[in-house]
């Protein structure tokens, strides 16, 4: 069921963002439908056991620890403002990866790779909001607005270097 989308044993190589049509990862949080570029995401994962983090605003779940790189890991509808949602054992994380910095993004629900052709994408202007606008274009998908995230504007105000001193702290006291 989850999978890597990278391609098995080699570097990914990057897609054109500005053809005829992006690949996007469709996703969903408590009613709202999004995407992601799929060159932005790296793996979809299920839940796993993430380590506390006290000083994180709400929507921060914690950090997973991937392969000895704490990655921040986010309630995507929290951090949107939408309601919160019972997590399961296969509940979709998203592990994510845009200009070297990594995230993991807890949704609600999978809903493949699809194509989206550039003439439909458009500016997102408007949108109510209480934090900076992660969205960075829409499209309209059977009277449905589908929102494209901006990995950088998501995470942006984590301060993720702040957040995981004192676990680096923990480890090298230990040793």
């Amino acid at each position: 069921m989850y999978q890597s989308l990278l391609p098995t044993g080699v570097e990914r190589r990057r897609r054109p963002r500005f053809g005829v049509a992006l690949p996007v990862l469709r996703f969903e949080v408590p009613g709202v439908q999004l995407c992601l570029p799929l060159d932005d995401v790296d793996k979809v994962l299920p839940v796993a056991a993430l380590e506390d983090v006290s000083d994180g605003p709400d929507y921060l779940l914690g950090m997973l620890d991937f392969g000895g790189e704490a990655v921040p890991t986010l309630d995507l509808g929290l951090r949107l403002g939408r309601p919160g949602f019972e997590y399961a054992l296969d509940t979709p994380m998203l592990l994510c990866t845009h200009h070297g910095r990594r995230c993991a993004l807890v949704v609600q629900l999978v809903c493949g790779v699809d194509q989206v052709d550039n003439g439909r994408l458009r500016r997102v202007d408007g949108v109510p909001h209480e934090r900076r606008d992660p969205f960075s274009t829409s499209f309209d998908e059977g009277g449905h607005p589908v929102f494209m995230l901006d990995i950088e504007s998501l995470c942006d105000g984590l301060q993720v270097d702040r957040l995981i001193a004192p676990r680096i702290d923990a480890e090298v006291a230990s040793t």
